[in-house]
């Protein structure tokens, strides 16, 4: 934290930089400067709504709401306020078209093959969210196993956010979840969700525009549960967390700083039977942090798979003896899943070793790029700016030209298109403020005005300098009647417009 900080008149420097170590320490999540009014603002909201502040507000008022998260667990109601304040639920059904191709034809089926003896699987969605990802992944095991009746499939999904997971137990979901799945898929495994019927009138129901409820088959078969990644309480066998065949924990290890990150996929990788595979999100590739990893290439996606010699298993039963007796299961969070036996573990299928390929670059010569670019070194250096086409020829994974291609669809109309090209930009780099300042104003364009906030605030989420985001939302919420956020984002923007 920085001098440049301005706090309320409730909150003072050491606030927090007190608030800011709680929540590093209990959750992992790290707020830097750009991100401390996210941090403050969810205080804020919790203090109200637990009491510590009144009509009478007072400095000391925020101490004791700071004093009461220091003394509470973080599975806690405290907690579970401010957890919903600072994390971002955003997820859909089968995201990531390459990862689900590597799953649906070369992970499960090589799994679903070395279990015919035992027919057990044990898989992890660490990070899950509103439960599209573990929905997915048994849509995609019931279409894979005619016999799905004769198995024995564990298929756990742990989240920090107790309200996401209420969400994802409901399993009842609006269109924009499904916007990369088939539409036969959701004819197949979904139906449309009657407001009217009984028992409709619950909180998770009351959403605008349809609602699609999962078949209850698929929504047996995921155990929905509390886990903080950030605490040591896995691998577990009381946790179901040991002898994993398949972990996913796509687009979550981002949030958190590199110490953090690197105990979370430590344990992961104690987590993992010999053989296991463990997938994470695009954007999140490491060379040094999945270093006990080898990298596979499964077509166009990349993902881990853990080794299978004498020595690491040896030290992966050492390490799971340690931690049995620990986790989710204490704290009665988990519903009874049933005990799985020893099962055979697979081998590689097809696994190449690949040369790690690094996801992001950013292109010195690029028209595209929304910040300065960096100096061209190269003695090659074009007198023109690339196009996006030229630009993603000579780095595929270009952020700044997904940008560009968007921005240019939507100029031409093409708004389904600039849609898509902005999610694939998200997709690559999750915290690049600008693609989701641009996909929120495609979604404005197309009348989503629902999505479009949800887009914008995320931008200014991870941009709170953005001003043309806060000039946009705050015309947003002036058309949906929301006149206070309206004229605060206004007063942002005026200010920074005169800076």
């Amino acid at each position: 934290m920085t001098s440049t900080t301005v706090p309320t008149t409730l909150f003072s420097i050491d606030d927090l930089a007190r608030a800011c170590a709680l929540v590093a320490a209990r959750t992992g999540l790290a707020f830097g400067d750009r991100r401390l009014h996210v941090l403050e603002e969810g205080c804020l909201d919790g203090a109200r709504h637990h009491g510590y502040i009144g009509e009478m507000q007072s400095h000391d008022m925020i101490a004791q709401y700071l004093d009461a998260l220091e003394t509470a667990e973080t599975n806690s109601p405290i907690w579970d306020r401010l957890i919903q304040f600072l994390t971002i639920p955003e997820t859909y059904f089968f995201r990531d078209t390459e990862q689900m191709h590597a799953l649906r034809t070369s992970i499960l089926p090589a799994l679903i093959a070395a279990h015919q003896a035992d027919r057990a699987l044990r898989i992890w969605s660490a990070g899950c969210s509103t439960g599209e990802e573990a929905y997915t992944l048994a849509i995609l095991l019931d279409q894979l196993l005619p016999d799905i009746e004769r198995w024995k499939i564990t298929l756990l999904a742990t989240d920090l956010n107790k309200r996401a997971l209420h969400h994802a137990r409901v399993a009842r979901y609006r269109p924009w979840s499904f916007r990369q799945t088939e539409l036969s898929l959701r004819h197949t495994y979904f139906a449309p969700y009657a407001h009217d019927a009984p028992g409709a009138q619950d909180a998770s129901a009351a959403q605008e525009g349809d609602l699609y409820e999962l078949n209850p088959a698929i929504r047996r078969m995921v155990t929905f549960a509390y886990l903080n990644l950030a605490e040591d309480s896995y691998p577990s066998t009381t946790n179901f967390t040991a002898d994993l065949d398949l972990i996913l924990c796509r687009n979550v290890i981002i949030y958190l700083p590199i110490d953090v990150t690197q105990r979370v996929i430590n344990r992961f990788q104690r987590c993992l039977a010999p053989g296991g595979w463990l997938i994470v999100g695009a954007s999140e590739y490491h060379p040094d942090i999945y270093a006990q990893f080898q990298l596979v290439r499964i077509g166009n996606a990349m993902v881990y798979c853990k080794g299978q010699g004498e020595e690491e298993r040896r030290r992966e039963r050492d390490e799971e003896s340690r931690s049995v007796g620990e986790g989710i299961g204490e704290r009665g969070e988990a519903a009874p899943i049933p005990v799985m036996e020893p099962v055979v573990r697979p081998t590689l299928v097809d696994a190449q070793p690949i040369a790690l390929i690094p996801v992001r670059v950013d292109c010195a010569s690029c028209s595209y790029n929304m910040t300065t670019a960096l100096a061209a070194t190269d003695t090659d250096v074009r007198s023109e700016p690339l196009s996006p086409e030229a630009c993603l020829q000579h780095n595929p994974r270009c952020v700044y030209a997904r940008c560009g291609l968007a921005k240019r669809a939507a100029d031409g109309g093409h708004l389904q298109e600039a849609r898509l090209f902005a999610q694939q930009a998200i997709e690559l780099d999750p915290l690049y403020a600008e693609s989701h300042y641009l996909l929120g104003l495609v979604h404005d364009e197309l009348g989503e005005l629902t999505e479009a906030v949800d887009s914008l605030r995320k931008a200014l989420y991870l941009d709170p300098s953005l001003t043309l985001a806060h000039y946009t939302i705050s015309a947003l919420y002036q058309r949906t009647g929301r006149h206070a956020e309206a004229a605060r984002h206004r007063a942002i923007a005026l200010r920074h417009f005169g800076a």
